[in-house]
């Protein structure tokens, strides 16, 4: 790169400014190392500005979504986004074409057969006796499963989910299991237990703050 920009420089020096008939030749050898000097410093700030890297965002989706899915479903303000923010779409541990649909229902015809499909983070069952009532499972295996992730594969400077996504995106950040300067987090509803189980992952596994 220093090479063309200085050949540039010295092209254009030589055709206009040695052509001139009262040039003093004995400044060529300085303006000459001007010339270099000045493509060194053109060549160092454009190779910075290339390997200048945009923040980056961890991307959870919902639940019976995938990380392709979810890339699609917000793919204008994905597009928009990425000019700006390296996006890294995350798949769900969970394949719920293969839990029971007891485990998965979002309705209360729990005994009824689910079209569930795509991936998800956790599970919840309904509590015997308490109508509308749920009992979250597999909460600890995610934020196992999104630290390890983010901790091989981060630093992130945000986070950004989806409903089930959301949720989880919501406890890492604010129980500082992944620290993060942002959370951008839609449709995801409070779920006490996935909080807890973030605090409580922290204090026992400890913390990614460290991570380089």
């Amino acid at each position: 790169m220093s090479c063309v920009l200085r050949h540039i420089l010295v092209t254009g020096f030589n055709q206009r400014s040695l052509s001139a008939s009262h040039f003093d030749t004995s400044l060529r050898p300085i303006l000459c190392l001007f010339i270099f000097l000045v493509g060194s410093v053109l060549e160092s700030r454009v190779e910075a500005f290339s390997t200048m890297t945009k923040p980056r965002i961890l991307c959870l989706h919902g639940k019976a979504q995938t990380a392709e899915s979810f890339s699609k479903k917000i793919g204008g303000a994905r597009r928009k986004l990425e000019r700006a923010f390296d996006l890294t779409f995350l798949d769900g541990p969970i394949n719920l074409e293969e839990v029971s649909p007891v485990a998965t229902s979002d309705s209360a015809s729990d005994a009824m057969p689910l079209m569930n499909t795509g991936k998800g983070w956790f599970l919840r069952e309904p509590l015997e006796g308490k109508q509308g009532e749920y009992r979250y499972i597999k909460l600890a295996e995610a934020m196992e499963y999104v630290t390890d992730y983010a901790s091989i594969n981060g630093p992130y400077d945000g986070l950004m989910g989806f409903s089930q996504g959301g949720t989880l995106a919501a406890a890492l950040a604010t129980s500082g299991a992944i620290p993060v300067r942002a959370v951008l987090t839609a449709g995801a509803p409070h779920i006490e237990e996935a909080f807890v189980a973030a605090s409580e992952w922290v204090a026992t596994s400890g913390d990614i703050t460290d991570m380089d």
